[in-house]
């Protein structure tokens, strides 16, 4: 799959392109991932969408200027500039959109901003809906952030405690395979940092984007895995509750790992294309 390159503002976004269909989608993956992931789902899109996969910052060959951090990380008002710029070049007039995990924050800010005419979503647990403790936490107070940078650069004593918790079943078995993978290895214990300071302040305003999904009477899915301890689907279900009749809630059964082939035959018939 061909990669192009993107560039505005100083900030340069990887995305590949799947599908052939009329309708333009835009793909936002998770962290950890990459835009390859969608692909399980082309059964289901390909036919009915051309599908514009983009690479988050510090993934892939996507950048973002690094000596802005700490005390100049990303804002909502970029993401709605960077997309807007995109599809004026791509001529994209009406545009759909998808996202799974952390993506769903670049997907909820375009939401919010509604710089691009938008026809339907599905947000597969998405990040973005509620702040998280953790992330209010580190946003906050300094020391919680001194913590975790010195969490990044010895992280042995805390990879000691989450496999004790694991054992002690403290802490859940998603949980404890995203810390192990993300902190064993060096590289990818800065990614998280960086990309936690990259996100620290890109919050989406959820009350606007409820607005703007009821009053343009966007079709919009929220779906959810039914045992996710990440990100658990009751946050969904307090979110449909504010949503019209053009929004729908899907719980799937498994957990945080939802852009996966095993769910293809349940998305195919939820929700029908071409």
């Amino acid at each position: 799959m061909k990669s192009t390159i993107f560039l505005h503002n100083n900030l340069q976004r990887e995305y590949q392109v799947l599908g052939n269909g009329s309708r333009i989608l835009y793909a936002f993956h998770g962290f950890g991932r990459s835009a390859v992931e969608w692909e399980a789902f082309l059964p289901w899109l390909e036919r009915e969408f051309t599908i514009y996969c983009f690479a988050d910052f510090f993934h892939g060959e996507s950048k973002f200027p690094e000596d802005r951090l700490p005390s100049s990380p990303l804002r909502t008002e970029e993401i709605e500039s960077f997309f807007k710029a995109f599809a004026n070049e791509q001529n994209h007039g009406v545009i759909n959109l998808m996202a799974y995990s952390s993506g769903g924050r670049t997907l909820l800010s375009i939401l919010e901003k509604q710089a691009l005419v938008i026809e339907e979503v599905w947000l597969f647990a998405p990040d973005g809906v509620e702040i998280s403790f953790w992330n209010h936490l580190f946003g906050k107070y300094k020391w919680a952030r001194n913590i975790f940078k010195l969490i990044i650069q010895k992280p042995d004593l805390f990879l000691s405690l989450v496999r004790s918790l694991n054992k002690l079943g403290l802490l859940n078995k998603s949980l404890t395979y995203f810390v192990l993978a993300n902190m064993r290895d060096e590289k990818k214990r800065n990614n998280v940092y960086n990309f936690w300071l990259l996100y620290q302040a890109f919050i989406p305003d959820i009350k606007e984007v409820i607005s703007k999904i009821n009053e343009n009477e966007i079709r919009f899915h929220l779906i959810f895995g039914e045992e996710d301890k990440v990100i658990p689907p009751v946050i969904g279900r307090r979110m449909i509750k504010k949503l019209g009749n053009s929004a729908s809630l899907t719980e799937l059964k498994g957990g945080h790992l939802l852009v996966d082939k095993k769910h293809l035959d349940y998305l195919m018939k939820e929700f029908p294309l071409k």
